[in-house]
């Protein structure tokens, strides 16, 4: 077998390796804490925290309750806080960008910039126009601000200010639409991110996509005739010399050299619907490198921009819980992380180099949704009938949720009855350093397990995990990756490229089972894992 890829998944494979567990059964220590390795650091928890900005050995945190400055090398520390009575315009907090050795601090009435010693506003009053400042860019020349009422420039050199007042823009009221801000009901945002080209020129949006000279003159605006998913944008990011969008509809890449002779610049599409079968949409991203981190509407998780693989990192995403990510900056070691609970810190190093990497615990229902069956719930199917729950009163290692599986076997179907598949959708992942999936499976009575791998070529790969004995307690499973077998019916190029998997299928069977027989399984803890070397 060439090229380890590994597939993310949540129930098949939970239930595959789950049932797996006759065939390879581990005596080792299946505690809680030998499963899941500590990726996180938390400071200030309880602050909501708007925005980040790293400046030199320091972060800085914006809250709708002013400024905080933490140091980057002790976070524990105190934080030194700064309010309206220290000189800021305003303490509700919109935008944050680190310029050298100013801070510049979007708020809703202005702008305030900080040099270590003093804050200087910029506001109606001296010749900024009115309207919030929601985000903040900074070229050689001129510090750029993204407001509800148009976009403003500030020279560095003489503090001039030019301000570009613009209509249309996104409301909450009309969903999206070029709507004039002064006029109507409701008040349009009309950038909400800003990011400075190294050519000096301005990329910004709200609603579509605007290209701004250093001059203030609009050099173009893309939408979805141009291959925009959605015209919501939420938030950009330089990977380079490209430009990556996080709109409503999912993640967009804009060609920025070829954008007048492409008839969609828009050139690569990839949907909000990426881990689960219902929308999920970009709120965040931020560029490390090559890598994308993404902040999803419920997520934590990563996208490679050459590879063009997604790099799933559920087991940071759970431990981060159920959070909201209002901002993520990167620097060597660490990912920082603002949210409404406080200051987070991923160690970037721990999560590359941790033995697993989490599919599923079922601790969060919305990790429990699988491609067929499609959602929690009883339903029928044929002559049978199913009940996919998450018990809350069992978990394997000491948790306290697992996923059931419970069906009737069908007195006019029983041969039919005494075997179930569960399949779950897995395109778009990469998890080549890991070799195999560990679970934990407890069955109401001896079952036998088949694990099929369906890659997008159609190629599928079986493993035959045999009888799984254990009756009503968890049981260790390990299904190594290099074990699969080729389905000679089904061969393309004879390689299991596990990122190019669509689906993994559990197919379980109850030999003995009788008519209006009850089969149950339990899986939980499903994870990629290292095997260890003989």
């Amino acid at each position: 077998m060439k090229g380890k890829n590994i597939v993310r998944n949540f129930l098949p494979c939970l239930v595959s390796i789950l049932l797996a567990l006759a065939s390879s059964i581990l005596c080792a220590d299946v505690s809680e804490q030998n499963l899941k390795p500590k990726l996180w650091d938390s400071y200030l928890r309880g602050v909501v925290i708007n925005k980040l900005a790293i400046q030199g050995e320091f972060i800085w945190l914006g809250t709708n309750e002013g400024l905080m400055r933490l140091s980057i090398n002790d976070p524990t520390g105190t934080p030194i806080k700064f309010t309206k009575s220290d000189g800021l315009l305003d303490d509700d907090i919109q935008a944050l960008c680190a310029d050298g050795d100013l801070l510049w601090i979007g708020l809703n009435n202005g702008v305030s910039c900080y040099d270590g010693r003093t804050f200087t506003n910029y506001s109606k009053s001296n010749g900024l126009m009115e309207g919030a400042v929601l985000a903040i860019g900074a070229s050689k020349r001129y510090v750029w601000l993204g407001m509800d009422t148009g976009i403003a420039r500030i020279d560095k050199a003489t503090r001039q200010i030019a301000n570009f007042r613009r209509y249309g823009g996104w409301t909450p009221e009309a969903g999206s639409g070029a709507v004039n801000p002064a006029a109507g009901s409701g008040k349009a945002i009309y950038c909400d991110s800003l990011l400075v080209a190294p050519d000096g020129t301005v990329w910004h949006a709200a609603f579509n996509l605007t290209h701004t000279s250093e001059d203030g003159k609009v050099l173009g605006v893309y939408h979805c005739g141009h291959g925009l998913i959605h015209s919501r944008i939420l938030s950009m990011a330089w990977v380079g010399n490209e430009l990556w969008v996080a709109s409503i509809g999912g993640l967009n890449r804009f060609n920025v050299e070829k954008r007048d002779e492409l008839k969609h610049p828009f050139d690569l599409r990839i949907g909000s619907d990426f881990h689960q079968t219902v929308p999920n949409p970009p709120m965040r991203i931020v560029a490390d490198g090559e890598i994308l981190w993404v902040a999803t509407k419920r997520d934590l998780t990563r996208f490679d921009t050459k590879r063009l693989r997604w790099l799933e990192c559920r087991e940071a995403s759970t431990q981060l819980g159920q959070r909201i990510i209002t901002d993520m900056l990167p620097d060597k070691r660490y990912l920082w992380v603002a949210t409404n609970d406080g200051l987070w810190r991923l160690d970037k190093k721990a999560l590359e180099n941790s033995p697993s990497e989490l599919i599923a615990d079922y601790e969060d229902r919305r990790l429990s949704e699988i491609f067929y069956p499609p959602i929690l719930g009883e339903f029928k199917v044929g002559a049978r009938k199913f009940k996919v729950s998450i018990d809350d009163a069992d978990g394997a290692c000491g948790t306290s949720n697992s996923l059931r599986v419970e069906w009737t076997v069908p007195e006019e179907d029983v041969a039919h009855g005494r075997t179930h598949t569960i399949a779950q959708w897995v395109e778009f992942v990469d998890a080549t350093r890991f070799d195999g999936i560990i679970f934990f499976v407890k069955a109401k009575r001896p079952a036998v397990i088949t694990v099929r791998i369906r890659e997008r070529n159609g190629e599928v790969w079986n493993y035959g995990v045999g009888e799984v004995k254990a009756v009503n307690e968890w049981v260790k499973v390990v299904v190594p990756f290099e074990e699969m077998r080729l389905d000679e019916n089904h061969v393309v190029n004879r390689v299991l490229e596990l990122a190019q998997i669509t689906t993994i299928e559990v197919v379980f069977t109850f030999p003995n089972a009788k008519a209006n027989e009850s089969l149950v399984v339990w899986l939980d803890e499903m994870r990629y894992c290292k095997l260890p070397t003989n």
